[in-house]
């Protein structure tokens, strides 16, 4: 078992130049006697049909905050400066209608700076919706930033793969850093953003929960977007399933007792702790490995280089 172990975490070479290559989607039957698939822990779990939103590929970033926070001041404090002005140009106007000591001037004055301040307000918010896409809810908007300002959400951006087509209306996302162990990161809050990317790839604004795996600034992210219709039949594959070798995802599927094969799989869409692959690429009526996976994987390496199946 060493060896099998050894060739494990050498990633196995040897693979490359075999028949187990990614341009096939299924390995050779691997036979594995009743006392081998204890000694290497080998467990399975049966497979579960899904049919889950239709998704859209995207790449994400963190952003930095602060800016949006900045206009997100301004506009508050724009909204106070015109109320302020609007109780003055009111009061001066009842002065004036009770004889009191209010001029035509004053009077005029008051009512100047009040529509200035309301003007100030109008830019304030163009530049919220030209800048991040935001609507006139400020009192949402006002929820969004007091969740940035206290690190409880954060700031993303979502940006397609060129040449594709944006989508009318995604109402969730799901976002994950590519090559960490971190759980994926459940979006409910995002709109279409106003401006392309560097590339010209257009995209959306997203507020995700900063959760307990903090995501800093910067850090680049891959993402699925939600869409309303639905996709075809999908199987759930959890994550501890999946061996990855020579850039490519496999499965080991159970066809008989100690029997595995190894499948080629997708992981494009994500799925609750593993994926969603479509139905046809697996046996539904076959287990999955979800325990002892890589070790099938290396004594699969051993076999093609010519040990007996299922020899310790």
């Amino acid at each position: 078992m060493n060896r099998l172990f050894l060739l494990t975490c050498l990633g196995c070479s040897l693979l490359e130049a075999s028949v187990l290559s990614a341009e096939s989607r299924t390995a050779p039957l691997l036979n594995l006697a009743a006392a081998m698939r204890q000694h290497m822990g080998i467990a399975t779990a049966q497979l579960e049909s899904h049919q889950p939103a239709a998704q859209l590929k995207a790449y994400g970033e963190v952003l930095d905050p602060s800016p949006l926070l900045s206009q997100m001041r301004e506009l508050q404090r724009a909204r106070l400066q015109a109320e302020q002005a609007m109780r003055e140009a009111r009061r001066a106007d009842d002065l004036a209608q009770a004889g009191q000591l209010a001029s035509a001037r004053k009077v005029e004055n008051a009512r100047l700076q009040a529509a200035t301040a309301q003007l100030q307000v109008q830019a304030a918010e163009e530049a919220l919706r030209l800048n991040w896409g935001w609507s006139d809810d400020l009192q949402s908007m006002e929820q969004i930033a007091a969740a940035l300002r206290q690190g409880e959400a954060m700031l993303v951006r979502l940006s397609l793969p060129l040449g594709t087509s944006m989508a009318p209306n995604p109402d969730a996302a799901t976002l994950w850093a590519a090559g960490q162990k971190a759980a994926p990161v459940e979006v409910q809050t995002l709109w279409r953003a106003p401006q392309a990317n560097a590339q010209g790839a257009p995209g959306y604004v997203a507020i995700a929960p900063a959760g307990p795996d903090a995501m800093p600034v910067g850090l680049r992210l891959l993402a699925a977007l939600n869409l309303p219709e639905a996709t075809a039949a999908q199987l759930q594959v959890p994550d501890t399933a999946v061996v990855y070798q020579l850039g490519a995802a496999w499965v080991y599927q159970e066809e008989n007792e100690g029997q595995f094969r190894r499948h080629l799989i997708s992981t494009d869409l994500p799925a609750p702790e593993g994926w969603y692959v479509p139905a046809k690429a697996l046996d539904e009526a076959q287990p999955v490995v979800v325990s002892g996976a890589q070790a099938l994987l290396a004594q699969e390496i051993l076999t093609q280089m010519g040990e007996p199946e299922g020899q310790e």
